[in-house]
């Protein structure tokens, strides 16, 4: 398993990603399974990040109404307003900034697979429009009934709400490789993790009309995450048993998931890269990929 043929079509290459998956995971061997983290050194940085929101936001609006601790009270009519919408918006904020990815991996002797998207279910979009309308119509009531005081404190939440009114799309990477086309491997104990390097394939639209193709042979780390020590094991004697490649322990957390670490040998292999018309696909079909150049 090798490069793909260069000039194809994103749905081509969606049907290759399928049968190479299919073939890894028909294997003998194979191992699959899910995990949910992210691809930063503290595994609850996004909650985190939420969680000063949520403070901000509260303290926002301490700040303005004078730290008086009635205004958090329903008996108070500012409470009518401040408290649903706080509510609301900051349950908006957990589904922007605190959710984490969720990856499916596929593993084997033949190679691997994975695909990585933010860890939203479906229903989370629609309910979210929902919300986002329930709190603009929340800060029109609020400033009907109470005036512009409600807004302030609130302003950039409600732009927010108006933009989340829009249907959002869950972007998905998808990626496999060969085991020939895996090049080095670091792993870290303390997260469950190994960083693989390798060789792989792109291909997507690269304008809405999809008019145009953007195509890749490029390289680069994929963050493989475990759900426990014995999963982690199994993959590194896998990798041990059926790749040459240099394998080495990282106990530099926050290095690991910086650039500290990558290797220059993956960083001076070129890639190859084109745009080119949807029709060029077929009349193309068959040549070679164009000459390397670095980027």
């Amino acid at each position: 398993m090798s490069y793909l043929p260069f000039y194809i079509t994103p749905e081509e290459f969606e049907q290759e990603c399928f049968k190479n998956k299919e073939k890894i995971e028909h294997s003998v061997g194979s191992m699959q399974w899910i995990a949910k983290n992210i691809e930063h050194k503290n595994r609850y940085d996004r909650k985190l990040f939420w969680s000063g929101c949520v403070a901000f936001s509260i303290l926002l609006i301490a700040f303005v109404t004078g730290f008086d601790i009635e205004v958090w009270t329903l008996e108070n009519e500012l409470g009518y307003g401040f408290i649903p919408i706080l509510i609301i918006i900051n349950y908006i904020y957990y589904f922007v900034f605190a959710l984490d990815d969720r990856y499916e991996y596929s593993f084997s002797s033949e190679g691997f697979s994975y695909s990585k998207q933010l860890d939203q279910p479906k229903i989370i979009n629609s309910i979210a429009q929902k919300v986002a309308y329930v709190a603009c119509v929340f800060c029109v009531l609020a400033v009907i009934v109470i005036g512009p005081m409600a807004l302030v404190g609130a302003g950039g939440s409600l732009l927010l709400a108006f933009g989340m009114t829009k249907k959002q799309t869950v972007y998905v990477d998808h990626r496999f490789s060969s085991t020939e086309q895996f090049l080095y491997a670091q792993f870290n104990r303390k997260r469950n993790v190994i960083a693989l390097y390798h060789r792989f394939d792109m291909c997507d639209y690269g304008d809405t009309a999809h008019t145009i193709i953007s195509r890749d042979q490029t390289r680069s780390r994929s963050y493989v995450f475990f759900n426990s020590d014995d999963d982690m094991a199994k993959v590194l004697d896998l990798l041990k048993q059926n790749t040459n490649i240099k394998i080495e322990e990282i106990t530099d957390i926050k290095g690991f998931f910086d650039f500290d670490y990558y290797p220059k040998f993956v960083l001076d292999i070129n890639v190859i890269g084109e745009q080119y018309p949807v029709d060029e696909a077929t009349s193309r079909r068959g040549e070679p990929a164009p000459v390397m150049s670095d980027r």
